[in-house]
């Protein structure tokens, strides 16, 4: 009796052979397009990451255009300005009142005029000095806190803040007693004394403003 002759089995589709089949397509991975153009997820971390940094590096430029000069300064400038021009007039005022009291003449009105005119304008010249001196310290000190890095002491500027604070109370004193003694009528005020005040105020406005120029450009 014949055996049975096996019958050929179909080969699978993912094995070419007789069947005539091939390898099916395989699914291609999604494409991700970053900014309009193809890319992989690799490049678009890449690109996002370089834009992270390009806003880092916006924001550095940000805090280097604010440390540009200060409106502040400018502003503490014009009042030194005023009270400058100011104290000199008070100066001038000053030299007739006191030729005017060698000669005990206390009662004209020239001289009493040149007295309450020397007295208001020292006055208001010493109100400028000390707005100026007050916003170019304000100044500095809104440097120094917007400083990120820690920097070490400098003696030269601080040095300049020191000196510029003594001078500044040494003047305010020497003003204050100008004016009070302004209010008497047989007090002299000497000409030399008004005008070291206004030289005073002078050196202690440039020199906190010298300070706060150095907080700024060192940052």
């Amino acid at each position: 009796m014949p055996m049975p002759y096996p019958q050929p089995h179909p080969m699978p589709m993912f094995m070419g052979g007789m069947g005539g089949g091939g390898f099916h397509p395989q699914p291609q991975p999604p494409v991700i397009l970053v900014n309009g153009k193809p890319g992989n997820r690799s490049g678009g971390d890449e690109e996002m990451g370089n834009g992270g940094d390009g806003g880092g590096e916006t924001d550095d430029k940000n805090d280097d255009n604010n440390t540009g000069f200060s409106s502040i300064l400018l502003v503490s400038i014009i009042f030194v300005f005023i009270g400058s021009l100011l104290g000199f007039v008070c100066v001038g005022k000053v030299y007739d009142v006191f030729e005017h009291s060698m000669e005990s003449d206390y009662v004209s009105d020239y001289f009493v005029v040149n007295r309450h005119v020397a007295l208001g304008i020292g006055a208001f010249a010493t109100l400028c000095y000390c707005i100026a001196f007050m916003l170019a310290f304000y100044a500095g000190m809104k440097y120094k806190v917007k400083c990120k890095k820690n920097e070490k002491k400098q003696c030269c500027r601080d040095g300049l803040l020191i000196a510029a604070w003594v001078i500044f109370c040494l003047t305010s004193i020497n003003n204050l007693i100008i004016l009070i003694l302004a209010f008497d009528e047989e007090a002299r005020i000497y000409p030399e004394v008004a005008l070291c005040a206004v030289f005073g105020s002078i050196v202690a406005w440039l020199f906190v403003f010298g300070w706060a120029e150095m907080t700024r450009r060192s940052r």
